[in-house]
């Protein structure tokens, strides 16, 4: 079976000439496809880490590992990611999630799943004569009514900060649903 697998690395742990030098390792493997950067705000940006290593690999995505899109601009973000987009030759991926939890969960993954198609929106589909796109954007979602809603709106799931068992159980719970035509 080849599998294929994606790596956090956490800024606060790594610093950036490391994570560049693992990039270009990584770039090398057919095992690893992605490589996220936690957003950490007391941290390096993971939008610009990704950029960074986006420019020193030819294979490998990357992109945030999650970025919480409501804490941004509309148009300062979607003119970002068409940026790296442009340059990467559309490898970033945008891992999105909420946050932290809040009073009205349904409304700020209604907001967020909003803002993540006025992003996609907003991202130019050509410049200079390329083809630009939307990145692939994967939806940190710990529970299955918050799979159930992202994904549709998403190309996949984060399942972070969860055990193997927890991850594998959602999976499950989350086919069934769509099965039965969640």
């Amino acid at each position: 079976m080849n599998q294929r697998l994606a790596l956090a690395l956490r800024p606060t742990l790594y610093g950036p000439e490391e994570i560049l030098a693992f990039a270009k390792l990584t770039d090398e493997s057919d095992h690893v496809s992605t490589i996220f950067f936690p957003d950490i705000w007391a941290s390096l940006d993971s939008i610009e880490l990704s950029a960074a290593v986006l420019t020193v690999t030819k294979r490998v995505k990357a992109g945030s590992g999650v970025l919480r899109p409501l804490e941004h601009d509309l148009n300062t973000l979607a003119r970002r990611l068409g940026t790296v987009q442009y340059l990467s030759n559309n490898r970033f991926v945008l891992g999105v999630g909420t946050g932290k939890p809040v009073t009205n969960p349904s409304e700020t993954i209604t907001r967020m799943l909003k803002m993540i198609d006025e992003i996609r929106n907003a991202i130019p589909t050509e410049f200079k004569g390329r083809t630009v796109s939307p990145p692939e954007v994967f939806v940190a979602a710990l529970r299955l009514g918050i799979a159930k809603r992202a994904i549709h709106n998403a190309n996949g799931l984060i399942l972070n900060f969860c055990s193997p068992e927890y991850a594998s159980n959602l999976v499950k719970n989350l086919r069934l649903a769509i099965g039965s035509g969640v």
